[in-house]
């Protein structure tokens, strides 16, 4: 059995499609070579933009992400500030919006230094990068920036290409918000136990997991 949860309205009689492999960073040729099982080539944006996109632009993107994954194993002693110039160069080598294409080479990094500023307990740093990892998913959100007008609530009005870790991006939020915005922390997990419920058809056992 399947259980599909939609994250928009879908008018009656449209075909609903889901992926053969999961999205995620790999050259398009070995990407391709799985799909000759089932007898097709895959066509989807993802693929679109690979296809497009200049192949020393796409030798430059993997060579900056392999220094960032690197950069961000030291922990409490990376350099936040070159990795996240390192990043926005990534950013500008693509040539559509994350609501176009999914960046698949820097929402996790975004995560990552996300992760990092919460250890370091800069929370609105923390705010400004889990939000930047799922924009770069495509997720358009408002409300959840700052600085914030007061009691202007955290609303995602499209949802991105979802991944399992979104539920570790909201959990962050939460406890960023916790420190500086306290109301905006109780929708941020709310969004933590729906992403949850999304990815394992239910949320009774969401409390341990966070």
């Amino acid at each position: 059995m399947m259980i599909v949860r939609a994250t928009c309205d879908i008018a009656p009689n449209t075909e609903i499609n889901f992926w053969y492999h999961p999205p995620i960073v790999e050259e398009n040729h070995e990407r391709q070579k799985k799909f000759e099982r089932w007898g097709f080539k895959c066509d989807c944006v993802i693929c679109q933009d690979n296809q497009t996109t200049k192949r020393n632009t796409l030798s430059s993107r993997k060579q900056q992400r392999a220094k960032v994954v690197q950069d961000l194993k030291a922990g409490s002693k990376a350099n936040l500030p070159e990795i996240e110039r390192t990043i926005v160069s990534m950013e500008k080598q693509y040539a559509q919006l994350p609501t176009k294409v999914p960046r698949l080479y820097v929402w996790d990094l975004h995560l990552g230094v996300a992760q990092e500023y919460m250890q370091r307990t800069e929370p609105a740093k923390a705010i400004k990068f889990a939000l930047k990892s799922l924009e770069s998913l495509g997720y358009i959100i408002e409300g959840g920036h700052l600085p914030r007008k007061i009691n202007t609530p955290i609303v995602i009005k499209r949802w991105g290409l979802f991944v399992d870790d979104s539920i570790e991006c909201w959990g962050i939020l939460s406890a960023a918000y916790q420190l500086v915005a306290p109301d905006l922390a109780i929708q941020a997990r709310r969004y933590s136990k729906l992403s949850y419920r999304i990815c394992y058809g239910e949320d009774e056992t969401f409390q341990g997991h966070v």
